[in-house]
């Protein structure tokens, strides 16, 4: 399952990222440390699986989603 972490602090996407190390069935594709970046990224690659950060400066996760996806 191809994963993405998308979160503006660091130790929090440090601890999912070690979450995902330790899950066979996951592959991190990108951290992304905020809304721009994710869009960059999920516009170009397919993920199964996204752990974001709800509360974040420009876009929240909510909206990273949505723009991605529509």
């Amino acid at each position: 399952m191809k994963c993405i972490i998308i979160d503006d602090e660091p130790l929090a996407v440090e601890l999912i990222e070690d979450f995902v190390s330790k899950i066979s069935f996951l592959e991190l594709v990108a951290s992304c440390s905020n809304g721009f970046e994710a869009t960059e990224i999920l516009e170009k690659q397919e993920v199964d699986l996204i752990f974001t950060d709800i509360e974040m400066p420009n876009f929240s996760g909510i909206d990273v989603i949505k723009i991605a996806y529509q």
